[in-house]
């Protein structure tokens, strides 16, 4: 049995307060979050949306690539809302929202602190001079001594038990935008371990944006080219299509998958060309051969608190250069891109049996091509790309709206095991974007306003060995999700996930490993009720069930009051969590 315990302490100062986002983000999390192994990354989706309410969208004018910057809007939601525009007239009062179809209270209350209800021809401009900045301070504390704290070995922490992240964001004049971000993780000794930022201009002319720093490149469906928050396999089979900006600045503490360097988009009409350049030096594990050094495995973690992983800070540089063009036609969308990355020395990841597809090499040219259709209540999209080496991935999309009540989502994808994309983080079951296959087929239902259905399945195989497994694998994941509206200030749903796949384990007796059925189950049972006054009660219990060679479980029980009154300054919440786990296997999220 496995207890953890935690202190968190947190300043925060903004010019803006931001706690409507903040209440939006918790939920997000909350809802959307995959039961699974890969979660959501709630400052990066903190950061995406306080920079779009900063600049709402006027409803009346909003175009698709407009409204699809916000990720908890479907397609069907989007199309409802320009069409109800364009057969209604401009929206006077954001009450007429409950007459769009597909929205529901939840999602416009989530929408209303990032649009605006000015005239169809011209939005309400800022005036030329002004400047707004925001403080954030985030300090955390870990009161248990935990074993790595003890000097005792070459892998004991460097460093206190203290975490400090200061950043600094701000907006000077209309459309010029600047971030500043250092930060400490626990058991590093320095408070400037990682230091971020970047400035950007956002235009109405020819140049559209112009980012010099750290940015982030969204293309396609991210099969080359993409950073930031993503829904993945979630409860709504509408989200998981990849959409929003191309090109924005990279705010998040995650220290991988971002450019440094300069960007520029420009626009013309219908076209939109985006091109980019960077240089950065990343984390590796460098190993030495006869031919020279070579880079073993490029890391992501981020942690420089022991001797061994400030040894690999920053010992290889990466440079990289691409492009993206995009037509952005009322009913397709096609897309281009190019990506040419450099490492300066050779890529060899060893001998695991996992990368015997990918060849020792110092650069990756990378071509893809994408697309977005729509054709009445029907949606296409999809992304195909080459690498150097006749290596290809490929996804295809498809979601049909057969009426208001029905909504259905099928994907295809195929990542060769030898595709190695260094910024790709397209769909799927992990985020390596090779060695996958799959078939997802997900459904919504929504009979009544009250009641609502979401259900998925996902067939994937892993054609090639994998890390620690000794023989191609497959599995299926099953997951449902049953809301159903008691009464206008109650709600409740149920939610269950089944996840089933083949496992090589090894045996003391025999040469072969045996091939076992890895099983992971979760159940949700959470109910919600509005108080009044700005007053809203949660309780949630949930169960974790873990089975291999042996059984683990985790349970959780949860109760929440939180206070957020339409006017006023002041609001907060109160959590108090019971949990406990057997095994990091039966964990819970």
């Amino acid at each position: 049995m496995l207890w953890a315990a935690g202190l968190l302490f947190s300043g925060l100062l903004w010019a803006n307060s931001p706690d409507q986002i903040s209440t939006i983000v918790a939920e997000i999390l909350e809802e959307y979050q995959h039961i699974g192994d890969l979660p959501l990354n709630g400052e990066e989706l903190f950061n995406d949306l306080y920079s779009l309410s900063q600049n709402p969208i006027n409803l009346n004018a909003a175009t698709k690539s407009e409204l699809e910057a916000l990720p908890f809007l479907s397609d069907f939601q989007i199309e409802n809302m320009q069409f109800y525009v364009y057969t209604s007239g401009p929206l006077l009062s954001i009450y007429e929202l409950k007459a769009v179809p597909g929205l529901d209270e939840k999602t416009i209350r989530w929408l209303l602190p990032f649009i605006e209800l000015g005239d169809k021809e011209s939005s309400p401009a800022k005036s030329k001079i002004y400047s707004s900045h925001a403080v954030l301070v985030r300090y955390a504390h870990e009161p248990e001594l935990a074993r790595g704290y003890v000097k005792d070995s070459e892998n004991s922490y460097l460093g206190d038990r203290n975490a400090l992240l200061l950043r600094v964001d701000g907006e000077i004049s209309n459309g010029i935008t600047y971030h500043l971000l250092t930060e400490k993780d626990k058991g590093e000794t320095s408070y400037t371990d990682f230091i971020g930022g970047g400035m950007a201009f956002r235009g109405k002319g020819f140049i559209s944006t112009l980012v010099v720093g750290d940015f982030k490149v969204r293309a396609g469906q991210g099969l080359l080219s993409w950073s930031g928050s993503i829904m993945g396999k979630s409860m709504e089979p509408d989200l998981v299509r990849k959409k929003g900006e191309t090109l924005s600045l990279y705010k998040s503490s995650t220290e991988y998958g971002f450019y440094r360097g300069a960007a520029v988009q420009m626009r013309k009409s219908a076209a939109e060309l985006t091109l980019w350049a960077s240089h950065l030096r990343t984390d590796a594990t460098l190993d030495s051969t006869q031919s020279g050094r070579v880079i073993r495995t490029l890391l992501t973690s981020g942690y420089h608190n022991t001797e061994s992983t400030l040894s690999k800070k920053a010992n290889v540089s990466l440079t990289s250069g691409g492009a993206n063009v995009r037509w952005n036609h009322p009913w397709i969308r096609p897309g281009f891109t190019v990506l040419h990355n450099r490492l300066n020395l050779p890529l060899l990841p060893g001998s695991d049996l996992s990368y015997a597809h990918i060849q020792s090499r110092q650069y990756w040219q990378q071509y893809s091509t994408d697309f977005f259709s729509s054709f009445k209540n029907m949606h296409f999209w999809g992304e195909l790309a080459y690498q150097s080496g006749s290596q290809f991935a490929g996804i295809l999309g498809s979601t049909l709206y057969p009426s208001d009540a029905l909504q259905a989502t099928l994907i295809y994808r195929n990542y060769a095991p030898g595709f190695y994309s260094l910024y790709g983080n397209a769909f799927g079951e992990t985020t390596s974007t090779r060695n996958e296959k799959g078939l997802y087929l997900g459904l919504k239902v929504t009979p009544t306003s009250r009641l609502n259905l979401s259900t998925s399945l996902d067939m994937y195989t892993f054609p090639w060995v994998r890390y620690q497994q000794s023989f191609p694998s497959n599995g299926v994941e099953a997951f449902m999700r049953i809301s159903y509206r008691l009464s206008h200030n109650q709600q409740t749903y149920l939610q269950i996930r089944h996840e089933k796949c083949t496992k090589t384990v090894p045996t003391t007796n025999q040469a072969l490993p045996e091939i076992l059925q890895e099983h992971r189950s979760g159940v949700r049972l959470h109910y919600a009720v509005a108080l009044g006054n700005g007053w809203e009660s949660s309780s949630r219990i949930e169960l974790s069930i873990y089975r291999l060679q042996n059984s683990s479980t985790g349970t959780l029980l949860l109760q929440d009051l939180a206070y957020a009154p339409t006017e006023g300054k002041l609001s907060g919440n109160i959590r108090m969590a019971w949990f406990q786990t057997d095994s990091y296997d039966a964990r819970i999220y």
